[in-house]
C-alpha cells in the first residue's frame, strides 16, 4: 500500500469522524419542561386519597365531566390577541359586529350526555360540526358526530400506536373527565371525527359497548387557544366575537353551580371571582341588551349583555338546550376554536405523540428553540404538510424538510423550506408550498425554528406523566432539539428517564411511482447506490 494511498485514508477517516462528532455530539444544556398547570397538581393531588377523591368527584357529577389539562399557559395571563383572520380587519370587524348574534338555527340538534360524564367531548363536537357547517362542509340536517368514540378511546387503546391516556380516577372511563387538549390530541392523531351513525351513543351505562375502530371522515386542522378570561373587559369580549365569527361556535369552560341559575329565564351568573371549572359548553351567540334583571335576586351582575350558550343536556333542558350566561361571569373562560377540514382517504400520519401536548420544554433565557423529528417513509409518498403546537400569538416560525438523512435530521438534503407566522398559540398545520417527494425506507426530516419574547418554553412536547399520559413511549432517533442555532442535534429520548417525543407531525398521501415531476432527492441517491456494484464491477 503507497503512502499517498495511505495519508489518503487517514484523512478521509478524519473527515468521517468529524462528521459524526458534528451530527451526533449532545447539546450543551438539558430541556426544563414548563411547570405543570396548577388547576391539574391541585387536581392530581386531589386523587391521591379516597377522602379527596370523594369530595372531588362530587363537584363533577355525571352531568359535568371536565378534567384539567397538565398544559401551563400562564404566560399568556394578561396578553390580548386574537385568533380571527387578518383578512377580517380588526377596525372593520369592530364597527361591523352586531348587538346581537345567534346561530342556532343553523345548529344541528342538542345533544345530551346522560348520564355520562363527558361534556368535553360534546362541546368539542359541537364546536368541529358548526366549523363543517359554516365551511358549507356539511349541514345542520346531517352532520352528527361521535361523542362515543372519543369517550371510548380516550382512556382505552385503539392500538399499540394510539394508546389512551390513564384513568387516575374512581370512576368507569365514561365518567372521568377530560379536556379541550385531550380532545385535540385524539382528533389530531386520528381518533375521530366519525359519524354518529356509524358509531352510536349508548343510552345507559349498561348499554356501552366497544367501538369498531375506523378512519377519520373529517381532519382537525388547527385548534386555536384564547386564554382570556372573556369577562376582564370588553375589548376581550370584542375578540370572542371575532372569533366565532370568523369560525363558529366555540369551545369555553366554566362552573356550574344550580343556585346561580335561573330557571324561569334560563339565565347564568355566579360570581367573578371563582376560578375553578367544571363544565365544558360550547359559545352560540351573545346579546349586548340582555337584561340584568334577567338573573337571580341579589346576585346579579351589574351590566346587561350575555352570551348564549349550548349546553349537552339535552333539548328539554333550560330554553331548548341553550342559556344565557352573563358577560360579567368570572368562570367563563378559555376558548379554543376547531377548525376542521375533509379528510383525504390515504393521507398517512408520520408522528411520535399519539397523547398529543402534555407541556412545553425550554432553557431559561433562550427563547430561540431548534426541534426536529426524523420519520421513515412507509411508501413513495408526497410529504404535503406539518403540524406542531405553538405556545404564543404571532409566532414566528421557520420548516425546513430534509430527505435522505443518515443520523441526525440535517443531515439529508434540504428539499423544502417554510416561513410562516402562526397567528394564535395552540395546535397548528402548515401547508408547504410545493409536496416533497419521499420513497419507501427514506428517513426525512421536518425541523422547526421558532422564537416568542413572551417565554422561554417553546418545544412542545408528549412524555410520560403520572394519572395521565403514562403510556407514552419513545425511541432512540425519533426526536431531537437543537441548543447552538440548529448545528447540533441532540436526540431527546433518554432511557434513564421519562419517555419524551417533540408533537410534531408530517401529513403525506401516495403517489405512482410513474408519476411525472421528478424524484426526491432520497430516491435520486437510492438509485445511485444501485449502480455502485455495476461501477466498481467494470473498474475491477
Amino acid at each position: 500500500m503507497s503512502k499517498l494511498f495511505q495519508r489518503k485514508s487517514v484523512v478521509f477517516m478524519i473527515m468521517i469522524l468529524v462528521t459524526v462528532m458534528i451530527y451526533v455530539a449532545p447539546a450543551a444544556a438539558a430541556l426544563k419542561a414548563a411547570p405543570l398547570n396548577p388547576d391539574f397538581v391541585k387536581w392530581r393531588e386531589a386523587r391521591e386519597t379516597a377522602a379527596n377523591a370523594k369530595a372531588l368527584s362530587a363537584t363533577q357529577k355525571s352531568n359535568y365531566g371536565y378534567a384539567p389539562s397538565p398544559v401551563n399557559w400562564s404566560h399568556l395571563k394578561g396578553v390580548v390577541y386574537s385568533v380571527a383572520p387578518d383578512s377580517m380587519g380588526r377596525k372593520s370587524a369592530s364597527a361591523t359586529l352586531p348587538v346581537s348574534y345567534d346561530l342556532r338555527t343553523s345548529m344541528p340538534p342538542v345533544r345530551n350526555q346522560y348520564p355520562f360524564g363527558n361534556c368535553w367531548t360534546y362541546a368539542a363536537m359541537a364546536a368541529t360540526e358548526f366549523n363543517l357547517i359554516g365551511k358549507r362542509l356539511a349541514s345542520s340536517s346531517d352532520i352528527d358526530l361521535s361523542e362515543w368514540y372519543l369517550t371510548y378511546f380516550a382512556y382505552n387503546d385503539e392500538s399499540s400506536l394510539k394508546p389512551g391516556f390513564t384513568n387516575s380516577s374512581d370512576e368507569a372511563y365514561y365518567d372521568a373527565g377530560g379536556s379541550p387538549w385531550l380532545a385535540v390530541a385524539l382528533l389530531s392523531r386520528g381518533t375521530g371525527s366519525v359519524s354518529g351513525l356509524k358509531v352510536a351513543t349508548p343510552i345507559r351505562s349498561a348499554d356501552v359497548y366497544v367501538p369498531n375502530v375506523m378512519e377519520r371522515e373529517w381532519k382537525l386542522k388547527n385548534a386555536l387557544y384564547l386564554n382570556i378570561g372573556i369577562q376582564k373587559a370588553a375589548e376581550r369580549r370584542q375578540l370572542v366575537k371575532e372569533t366565532i365569527m370568523a369560525y363558529g361556535v366555540v369551545l369555553a369552560r366554566f362552573y356550574w353551580d344550580d343556585d346561580a341559575f335561573n330557571k324561569d329565564n334560563f339565565a347564568y351568573y355566579l360570581r367573578s371571582d371563582f376560578s375553578t371549572v367544571n363544565h365544558d359548553v360550547t359559545i352560540v351567540g351573545w346579546d349586548d341588551d340582555y337584561p340584568k334583571e334577567n338573573f337571580n335576586d341579589g346576585n346579579r351582575p351589574k351590566e346587561n349583555g350575555a352570551w348564549l350558550v349550548r349546553n349537552s343536556w339535552g333539548a328539554r333542558w333550560g330554553d331548548e338546550g341553550y342559556f344565557h350566561v352573563s358577560y360579567e361571569e368570572g368562570t367563563l373562560c378559555n376558548v379554543v376554536v376547531f377548525d376542521t377540514v375533509s379528510a383525504s382517504d390515504d393521507e398517512k400520519i408520520y408522528q411520535y405523540d399519539p397523547l398529543g401536548l402534555v407541556g412545553f420544554f425550554g432553557e431559561r433565557g433562550k427563547n430561540e428553540v431548534y426541534f426536529a423529528n426524523i420519520f421513515t417513509a412507509g411508501a413513495y409518498e408526497s410529504v404535503n404538510s406539518v403540524a406542531f403546537y405553538t405556545t404564543a400569538p404571532d409566532q414566528p416560525c421557520e420548516i425546513k424538510i430534509y430527505t435522505g438523512c443518515d443520523g441526525s435530521p440535517v443531515s439529508g438534503k434540504l428539499a423544502r423550506t417554510a416561513s410562516v407566522t402562526v397567528k394564535a398559540p395552540g395546535y397548528n398545520t402548515v401547508e408547504l408550498d410545493a409536496p416533497v417527494k419521499v420513497v419507501k425506507g427514506e428517513k426525512f426530516s421536518v425541523v422547526v425554528k421558532t422564537s416568542s419574547d413572551l417565554t422561554d418554553f417553546l418545544v412542545p412536547g408528549e412524555y410520560a406523566l403520572s394519572k395521565h399520559s403514562e403510556k407514552a413511549s419513545s425511541e432512540r432517533g425519533q426526536s431531537w432539539v437543537s441548543a447552538d442555532g440548529g448545528v447540533t442535534f441532540e436526540d431527546v429520548s433518554d432511557p434513564n428517564t421519562d419517555a419524551m417525543n417533540v408533537c410534531l407531525k408530517a401529513f403525506a398521501t401516495p403517489v405512482s411511482a410513474h408519476s411525472s415531476g421528478g424524484c426526491s432527492a432520497g430516491f435520486a441517491a437510492l438509485a445511485l447506490l444501485a449502480l455502485v456494484p455495476i461501477i466498481l464491477k467494470k473498474r475491477s
